[in-house]
């Protein structure tokens, strides 16, 4: 699996561990002021895992997280507005600070950027992605154990 795609994986598994794990805790200094996030702690070994396959500072690992959970309220609200356009969503940058969303109809960028993020307009909706996902895992059931298929929004293509 190329880089980007473990480190994506990576990204939504620490935004899983965050939001469904999180135990109060003393905040990292860069969290002073951000209620949202403030009280969060990420699971043991979190920090030093991104620091390794990352190659991140200390530092920069802190601010990843609180960027991640920073930007998924964002990437939730876009969603919800671009309903059947919405065509996935990804971090970009060494400490996540860029949300990109994708989407459809090239009208909603405006609404994305006035969001915070950065817009991506693109073919096909993560809808119709996971539609042609089940369609390829139907047609290549027999020789499941030799492929690896998933949906790509990054490149919009499964």
């Amino acid at each position: 699996m190329p880089r980007r795609h473990a480190a994506m994986t990576g990204c939504v598994l620490v935004l899983t561990a965050l939001t469904s794990t999180a135990t109060p805790a003393v905040a990292h200094p860069l969290a002073t002021g951000t209620t949202a996030v403030a009280g969060l702690r990420p699971p043991p070994g979190m920090i030093q895992a991104l620091q390794r396959d990352l190659h991140l500072t200390e530092e920069q690992a802190h601010t990843r997280l609180l960027n991640e959970v920073r930007l998924t309220e964002v990437e939730a609200g876009l969603r919800a507005k671009l309903g059947t356009r919405f065509g996935g969503s990804w971090l970009e940058g060494a400490v996540a600070q860029t949300l990109v969303v994708a989407t459809t109809n090239s009208a909603d960028l405006a609404l994305i950027t006035a969001a915070g993020a950065t817009g991506r307009h693109v073919q096909h909706s993560l809808a119709d992605l996971n539609e042609m996902l089940k369609v390829v895992d139907k047609q290549w059931a027999p020789s499941a154990k030799l492929y690896v298929r998933y949906v790509d929004v990054m490149s919009n293509r499964v």
